[in-house]
């Protein structure tokens, strides 16, 4: 059964948000890459972040699935749910598939507390690279015609240039046009992104952009050809406050 998120409201003054991504799944639970079994490093990530806080909403900006199964993406459920019960998001990576993904996960924009969470499609099926295709860019600029609440935009690729060569090849190839498209729009206060496996903070003009470390390996920083990093995996907090700043920060695992 898929989950649906919908319009939700909550006591407080800030809507807290948890960022996992790029979990890379497996079927098998044993099996690893780069040293990390990406099923038990996200477990322990999912335990961690627990521990400080109980989010309103999680967002998951793809690359969920190492096997494409249905199997697959309900594991990636029945985990959350252990720890989490609030609404939760997606929006699929490139490792990801558009029938598996949608069987069982939500895309559904979602408003909180003020707040409007909308995502964007940036990936096509088996096709590394991101694009946001002219159907894809006019559905979202509808939904921020018709509302001027504070708004979160999350995709999987990042829009912009991070400063590691090979995968800014990767990046939303039409970014900078996405981008200008969002500028109109003074209620977008931040674009949330994965892909990169590596922590990015950024303003473009008033507009924040943001990448988190995945919950299973991690890509150097600065590097011009595929490179690991010893960093451990990762997650992001993000406080959208009531007056439309937003707080955010990365925390890591001590140990894997």
């Amino acid at each position: 059964m898929q989950e649906h998120a919908a319009e939700h409201t909550k006591d407080g003054s800030s809507l807290w948000l948890l960022h996992i991504t790029d979990n890379h799944l497996f079927a098998d639970p044993s099996e690893s890459r780069h040293g990390i079994a990406s099923v038990d490093s996200l477990q322990k990530v999912l335990a961690s972040a627990s521990e400080t806080r109980q989010p309103d909403l999680v967002v998951n900006t793809g690359d969920i699935a190492h096997d494409r199964t249905r199997e697959v993406y309900e594991m990636f459920v029945s985990m959350v749910r252990e720890f989490f019960d609030c609404p939760m998001i997606a929006t699929p990576g490139n490792h990801d598939l558009d029938k598996p993904f949608d069987e069982v996960l939500s895309r559904d924009a979602i408003t909180m507390n003020r707040w409007h969470i909308v995502g964007v499609d940036t990936h096509i099926d088996d096709v590394v690279g991101g694009f946001v295709s002219e159907n894809e860019m006019s559905r979202v600029k509808e939904v921020l015609r018709t509302n001027e609440l504070p708004t979160l935009v999350f995709g999987h690729h990042p829009a912009s240039e991070i400063g590691c060569a090979w995968i800014d090849e990767h990046r939303i190839s039409n970014g900078d046009a996405f981008l200008t498209e969002l500028e109109p729009f003074s209620h977008v206060k931040a674009y949330l992104s994965g892909h990169v496996h590596q922590k990015f903070d950024e303003y473009v003009n008033d507009l924040l952009l943001m990448t988190t470390p995945s919950t299973c390996w991690q890509f150097k920083t600065g590097s011009d050809s595929f490179a690991v990093d010893d960093l451990l995996p990762g997650w992001r907090w993000l406080e959208l406050r009531a007056d439309g700043k937003i707080n955010t920060h990365v925390e890591r695992l001590d140990t894997v």
